[in-house]
């Protein structure tokens, strides 16, 4: 559903053509393709939010926030988010090591456009579980 909502984002509305096929491969001319394959799974939104709402966080204390993920989908969440510049990853030499996560200030630039969004989903959550 996101990407055929992003696929007419990219590109003007041909009726007289059939629909296009999505791939999960981003379209590198798309900005708007590109945020949603990044953004798009089930995890990397609830990531960012929390690191934004509260900060640097430890890999335990982050995992345990992000009600559900596992430790796995966690490592691999933020790296990818780290790969892209969204999340800067700090490790201490302590014993055991620990693993910190924060907001890169592109990460945090990310949160003025998204408040709006937030807003939205704020006000209408009781009519989206309406129609669950």
């Amino acid at each position: 559903m996101i990407l055929t909502l992003v696929e007419s984002a990219c590109r003007p509305l041909d009726i007289s053509r059939p629909a296009p096929v999505l791939h999960a491969v981003p379209d590198a001319s798309c900005a708007t393709h590109e945020l949603a394959m990044l953004l798009g799974d089930r995890w990397s939104m609830l990531v960012l939010i929390e690191l934004s709402d509260h900060g640097v966080q430890r890999s335990a204390d982050l995992r345990r926030a992000v009600n559900g993920i596992s430790q796995k989908v966690l490592t691999s969440c933020v790296r990818r988010l780290e790969s892209r510049g969204l999340v800067d990853r700090q490790v201490e030499a302590t014993v055991p090591v620990s693993v910190m996560y924060a907001l890169t200030p592109l990460g945090h630039s990310l949160f003025s456009a998204f408040d709006g969004l937030r807003r939205w989903a704020d006000d209408h959550v009781e009519q989206l579980h309406a129609h669950l």
